[in-house]
């Protein structure tokens, strides 16, 4: 609000009580503090909904498991990727993560998460690895 002001003034030479600007300013405030707020519970709810029903599921016990992970950003073609491996007993044994750049599409980033996922099980020479990845359009896929 000032800095509108000060324009508004040095522009077009408009004059505003300083009462007036700073109870607007106040009004401001308190509102863009609301709007946070009500952004946080709004937030917290999308959590709360998108782990229900999330349970990680053991693999057989002569099983790992590879949970993969994938973030895209469509403006930038920007890929984040994680994987974590579990036996069993869901102990923890390798993970990692990286970036990937120029993915056109989320496909294209689920992708190549899956693949860079399966060159990782190749390079620590795990077996008997069943891979889980939101992406429904690759099940079935031969890696």
């Amino acid at each position: 609000m000032l800095w509108k002001n000060r324009n508004a003034f040095a522009f077009e030479g408009r004059v505003f009580d300083a009462d007036t600007t700073v109870a607007k300013c106040v009004e401001d405030s308190r509102r863009w503090v609301e709007v946070l707020e009500a952004s946080k519970k709004d937030e917290e709810g999308r959590s709360r909904i998108c782990n229900v029903g999330k349970v990680w599921k053991a693999p057989q016990r002569e099983r790992v498991k590879c949970n993969i992970g994938i973030s895209w950003t469509k403006d930038s073609g920007l890929v984040g990727a994680g994987w974590i491996l579990r036996n069993s007993e869901g102990e923890v044994l390798f993970h990692s993560r990286r970036a990937f750049n120029g993915a056109a599409s989320l496909l294209e980033a689920q992708r190549l998460g899956l693949l860079w996922a399966a060159e990782s099980m190749i390079s620590h020479r795990v077996k008997n690895v069943t891979f889980e990845i939101e992406a429904s359009e690759l099940v079935g896929v031969s890696v």
